[in-house]
C-alpha cells in the first residue's frame, strides 16, 4: 500500500517545463561605410521652415469716393489733374516751338509776332497779305499782275493758334479744377497740403534779337 501511494503520489506532481531557448539577440548596428578618398563628406540637406505670414502693403494713394468714410491711416489731400496738366504742357508746347523756329528764321516781318504765345498766331495771321508781285508781259503785248494766295500758310498759322489755346485751357484746367485723393499717414510725401504748383509769366528773350513771353511752372 505504501508503495502504491508513493507511486500514485510522484505521478500527480507537476513536472518542469523544458528549457526553452533564449530569443535571438539583435546583431551589432554595422558601420556606415566611410565615403571614398577624395569626395568631401556631403552635409546634411538644410531643414526648410515655412515661410512666415506677411500683411499685405496698404497702397500709398487711393481714389477718393465722394460719400464713402474715410479708410483708417488715410488722409484726404488736394492734387491737380496729371492727364490735363500733362496734355495741356503737350499741346500746347509743341505748337510754340515750331512757331519760335519760325520766327527765328523768317524773313516775313508778320512772322515776327510768333514769339508771343496764343495772341501771336493770330496777330500774324491778321498782318500777312496777298503777295503780288509785278506785272508780267503777255505774249499779246499786254501785260498782268498775279498775286500769290498763301492760303496753306494761313491754314498752319490758324491751326498753331488753336493748339496753343486749347493747350493752354487744358493746363489751366487740370490746375485749378483739382481732385481729392487718400494718401497714406506714413506715405514719404505725408505732411504736404495739396499742389505747390506755382508758375508765372515773364519777358523771355527769343532768337538773337527777338523777345518773347515765357511760361513757367514748377510743382
Amino acid at each position: 500500500m505504501l508503495f502504491v501511494a508513493a507511486h500514485a503520489g510522484a505521478q500527480g506532481a507537476p513536472q518542469p517545463y523544458p528549457p526553452q531557448p533564449y530569443p535571438p539577440q539583435p546583431y551589432p548596428p554595422q558601420a556606415q561605410p566611410y565615403p571614398p578618398p577624395g569626395y568631401p563628406p556631403q552635409p546634411y540637406p538644410p531643414q526648410g521652415y515655412p515661410p512666415a505670414y506677411a500683411p499685405p502693403v496698404a497702397p500709398l494713394e487711393l481714389r477718393y469716393v465722394e460719400g464713402r468714410p474715410v479708410p483708417a491711416g488715410y488722409h484726404v489731400e488736394m492734387r491737380p489733374r496729371k492727364g490735363l496738366v500733362i496734355s495741356g504742357a503737350i499741346v500746347f508746347g509743341v505748337p510754340y516751338f515750331l512757331s519760335l523756329s519760325v520766327a527765328a528764321s523768317s524773313k516775313n516781318d508778320a512772322d515776327r509776332w510768333l514769339y508771343a504765345p496764343l495772341v501771336g498766331p493770330f496777330v500774324d495771321l491778321g498782318r500777312r497779305n496777298d503777295d503780288c508781285s509785278a506785272p508780267v508781259p503777255a505774249g499779246n503785248g499786254n501785260s498782268f499782275t498775279t498775286c500769290y494766295n498763301d492760303s496753306g500758310t494761313r491754314f498752319l498759322l490758324m491751326a498753331d493758334g488753336l493748339m496753343q489755346v486749347a493747350g493752354v485751357t487744358m493746363l489751366t484746367l487740370g490746375l485749378a479744377l483739382q481732385q481729392r485723393i487718400l494718401v497714406r499717414d506714413d506715405a514719404p510725401f505725408v505732411g504736404s497740403k495739396g499742389s505747390q504748383f506755382a508758375w508765372s509769366i515773364a519777358p523771355t528773350p527769343m532768337g538773337r534779337a527777338g523777345l518773347g513771353v515765357g511760361l513757367g511752372g514748377i510743382f
